[in-house]
C-alpha cells in the first residue's frame, strides 16, 4: 500500500510536469501573420470605409469635418516590403478611374479626413465640380507592395453638392 502511494505521487508529478511542458510549448507557438499563406494571397480583405455616404457641404460650417475615409492596412505577404497607399477620386461616370485625381499617400497612412471647406475646394479644383449640382463621387484606395501584382484595393461612393465659396474680400469702386 505504501509502495502504491509512492507510485501514485510520482505519476501525479510526472503528469503535472508533462502538462506544464505542453502548455509552455503551445503558448510559445506564433500565429501566422495575416495575409500570409502558402500561395501568397491575402487571407484578409483590404477594406475602405467612409463615415457617411451623403456629405452636406454648407458654407457656414466650413471648419466642421465633412467626411472621414479609413481603411485597413494591406498585406506585404511576409516579404517585409513597405506598403504604399494610393488615393484616387473620380465621378460616378468614370467607371475605370481614367480621369481620376490620383495621389500617392505614402506609408503608414490609414485614414483621410476633409473639413467642409476643404472638400468643397478639393472637388471644385481637382474634379471641376459644378456648384449647386449634386454629384456622386467614387473613392478608391489601393495598398501597393513593391514587386507584387496582387490587387489590394477597395472603393466607396458618396454624394455631395459643391458651393461657390465666399471670398471674404469686398472691393468698392467709385466715390
Amino acid at each position: 500500500m505504501i509502495n502504491d502511494n509512492k507510485k501514485l505521487k510520482v505519476m501525479k508529478k510526472y503528469l503535472l510536469t508533462l502538462l506544464a511542458a505542453s502548455l509552455y510549448i503551445f503558448a510559445g507557438c506564433e500565429k501566422a501573420p495575416e495575409g500570409d499563406n502558402d500561395d501568397n494571397t491575402p487571407t484578409t480583405e483590404f477594406s475602405l470605409e467612409a463615415s457617411t455616404d451623403n456629405v452636406e457641404l454648407d458654407a457656414s460650417k466650413e471648419g466642421v469635418t465633412a467626411i472621414t475615409f479609413s481603411w485597413t492596412s494591406g498585406s506585404n505577404f511576409g516579404t517585409g516590403s513597405a506598403i504604399e497607399y494610393v488615393w484616387e477620386i473620380t465621378t460616378e461616370a468614370d467607371v475605370e478611374y481614367k480621369e481620376a485625381y490620383k495621389e500617392e499617400l505614402g506609408r503608414g497612412v490609414t485614414s483621410r479626413s476633409f473639413k467642409i471647406g476643404e472638400l468643397n475646394n478639393y472637388l471644385r479644383t481637382n474634379l471641376l465640380a459644378m456648384d449647386g449640382a449634386e454629384e456622386t463621387y467614387r473613392v478608391r484606395v489601393s495598398a501597393v507592395v513593391a514587386g507584387s501584382d496582387v490587387d489590394q484595393s477597395d472603393e466607396v461612393t458618396f454624394k455631395a453638392t459643391t458651393y461657390e465659396p465666399f471670398t471674404g474680400e469686398l472691393y468698392l469702386i467709385g466715390s
